[in-house]
């Protein structure tokens, strides 16, 4: 977290400004691609690391997986399922935008 903190830090506001947009533009798409339907993807890129596994890379490839929902402003659940292998893994169910209480029931359904 440090570091993250002294990188921000070392942002201009013009840097600040331009990524912003950036975003703007990426939650709009994101919006309009998931539209009324629900998104389905795995929570992670691969089951859980080996010990002594690059976790940098691990994160990186998960937060590139799962920034969908945080971009598009988007309500999001995961639910645990497991391999063909019996490993623990997840399913990752994004709605459009005030379809909170649609997705929480979907999932629900889906456990239940």
């Amino acid at each position: 977290m440090r570091g993250r903190f002294a990188a921000a830090s070392a942002v201009s506001r013009a840097e600040a400004d331009a990524a912003q947009a950036v975003v703007a533009g990426a939650r709009a798409r994101v919006r309009e691609l998931v539209g009324d339907r629900v998104l389905v993807l795995p929570s992670a890129p691969s089951v859980a690391p080996l010990i002594g596994e690059d976790l940098g890379r691990v994160r990186e490839a998960t937060l590139a997986l799962t920034c969908l929902a945080g971009l598009g402003g988007l309500p999001a659940v995961s639910l645990p399922v497991t391999t063909s292998d019996g490993l623990p893994a997840g399913v990752c169910l994004v709605a459009g935008p005030g379809r909170d209480r649609d997705l929480l029931a979907l999932a629900a359904s889906l456990a239940g």
